[in-house]
């Protein structure tokens, strides 16, 4: 039975599409709603921005109306007219909506790059689980197989009388264990897949592999942290984001500033009104149009200081941004200086972690080997099994740390 079921596991594996992590997070930017929102609300933006532009060009607006009078006689009048409006002064409130408009756009695509960041790591962090999940079933199997054999090593001793029963039922004992192992690691892979699949929004029926890591990519010579807090303080996503948004505060208040001067507006106008008793239709004489020009001025000279109420309401809200900004970017500054501490911890974790492994896996094949000339129990051989099927996935979780540890790093000083 066992045979059958790793024959369609073979077959299984053989057929999975096998991807790695770059073109997963290739595959999770092309799917990923989030990111596709994010791409419509930068359109939107830029949208708008254009719209706020074509604010300060003139409008033009063409008008025709008919009026019919039921009096003694009937009484005709057409109007019609081609009127063309320009701000001549605003008190800054439509350069200030333009540069709201801008801020906005910037803002927006900032946030679309840091989505982009956080994505890298949400789809390494599935990826590394179904790495480590797989690591882990891989280890259960190879140790069931070299049960397997042991116990059959084992009942040929009992039949030549050389071992008593207990130590046959041992091995039978931690043979069935393993392979309860087996089943919740296999289940743990299958929903550690299941997650990816999601996150990239594939079908959830396609077999996938995942690929290792490559700790190559490493590049620890790349990290000088005081240069590197220094530049993301200044240009990094998170400080751009918090820039930008005080900026857009400011503009909202400088905006509000406008309230306190008039409005003016220029007016063209090009218009035909004509009284027709006998016709019913318009007049087509030249004669029958008038040219008008103005100019509309209008100011709220005294609201009992409503607006400058709001004026100073929108420099508080600058102000208590930039706190803000101060605070957020003191703690991206601890949050680099752990992470950095973090990538270099682990980085000493998996050196250890290495040698831990080679000693308990040459400790294991030499109480293997006395175990086969029944120098020690089962209980010994066990344990040195134990011991270092444990080092070897500390070893390899170690490994996939260090690199998830790497790439927050980075992504925190982008």
């Amino acid at each position: 039975m066992k045979k059958i079921f790793l024959f369609f596991l073979i077959i299984n594996c053989a057929f999975a599409k096998e991807i790695s992590f770059e073109e997963a997070l290739e595959i999770a930017k092309k799917n990923n709603r989030s990111l596709q929102i994010q791409e419509l609300t930068l359109t939107q933006k830029k949208l708008q921005k254009n719209s706020k532009v074509k604010n300060l060009l003139p409008t033009i607006q063409i008008t025709s109306s008919y009026e019919k009078i039921e009096k003694q006689y009937e009484d005709e009048k057409f109007n019609n007219s081609l009127k063309a409006k320009q701000t001549i002064f605003s008190g800054g409130e439509k350069y200030n909506d333009v540069k709201l408009a801008k801020y906005n756009e910037d803002l927006e695509k900032i946030n679309l790059y840091n989505e982009e960041n956080y994505l890298r790591i949400k789809v390494l962090e599935s990826y590394i689980q179904c790495l480590y999940n797989r690591e882990i079933l891989l280890v259960y199997e190879k140790s069931y197989e070299d049960k397997e054999k042991e116990l059959e090593r084992q009942i040929e001793f009992r039949n030549l009388g050389l071992v008593d029963k207990t130590e046959i039922l041992k091995l039978e004992s931690s043979l069935h264990q393993t392979e309860g192992k087996i089943l919740e690691a296999k289940n743990n892979l299958i929903t550690g897949k299941l997650a990816l699949k999601t996150l990239l929004r594939i079908d959830p029926n396609e077999e996938i592999e995942v690929k290792e890591l490559d700790l190559k990519n490493i590049d620890m010579g790349n990290i000088v942290l005081e240069e590197d807090i220094k530049n993301t303080l200044k240009n990094g996503v998170q400080s751009k984001i918090l820039d930008k948004n005080i900026d857009i505060k400011e503009a909202e208040a400088n905006k509000s500033l406008s309230s306190f001067f008039p409005k003016i507006n220029a007016e063209y106008s090009y218009t035909n009104i004509e009284t027709d008793r006998l016709s019913n239709s318009f007049s087509g004489h030249q004669d029958d149009w008038e040219w008008r020009a103005g100019i509309s001025f209008e100011w709220d000279i005294f609201n009992f200081g409503s607006d400058m109420d709001i004026y100073r309401s929108s420099k508080l809200d600058v102000e208590k941004l930039k706190l803000t900004r101060d605070e957020e970017l003191d703690n991206l500054r601890k949050d680099m200086i752990n992470a950095y501490n973090n990538i270099f911890t682990l980085e000493k974790t998996v050196e250890s972690n290495r040698k831990a492994f080679e000693t308990s896996l040459e400790t294991y094949n030499i109480e293997k080997e006395k175990y086969e000339n029944r120098l020690i129990d089962t209980i010994d051989y066990l344990k040195a099994e134990e011991d270092m099927m444990l080092t070897k996935v500390e070893y390899y979780n170690s490994k996939l740390n260090y690199f998830l540890a790497y790439e927050k790093y980075m992504v925190l000083r982008k």
